[in-house]
């Protein structure tokens, strides 16, 4: 067994529902900044202005905990990863878009 089989102390099933959170994740913010366009495009602006300064609101607010990002801290700890800020935070970091904190 491998060093970093013995640092993660979490089960396959743990493994498996961090992806699957850390993937359904990634698909609904996908799927909120696509629908941004088309919210414009589609809807009259006094429909479409509310909602996207709701989603904006909702995005870049500081005191709103996002439930995807607390899973995912959830099971990271029980698989002995490192938690994470923030979702978009983090895999910008991983991508090299963003640098690291000191």
């Amino acid at each position: 067994m491998g060093d970093s089989e013995n640092k993660r102390k979490g089960s396959k099933i743990d493994e498996v529902i961090l992806r699957a959170i850390q993937i359904s994740h990634g698909i609904f913010l996908l799927l909120v900044i696509l629908s941004v366009p088309f919210l414009l495009i589609l809807e009259p602006l006094y429909i479409s202005l509310p909602i996207l300064s709701w989603l904006m609101h909702l995005a870049f607010n500081d005191r709103l905990r996002c439930p995807y990002t607390d899973w995912e801290n959830y099971y990271r700890r029980k698989t002995g990863r490192k938690q994470i800020g923030g979702f978009i935070g983090h895999n910008l970091r991983i991508l090299g878009l963003k640098k690291k904190k000191k």
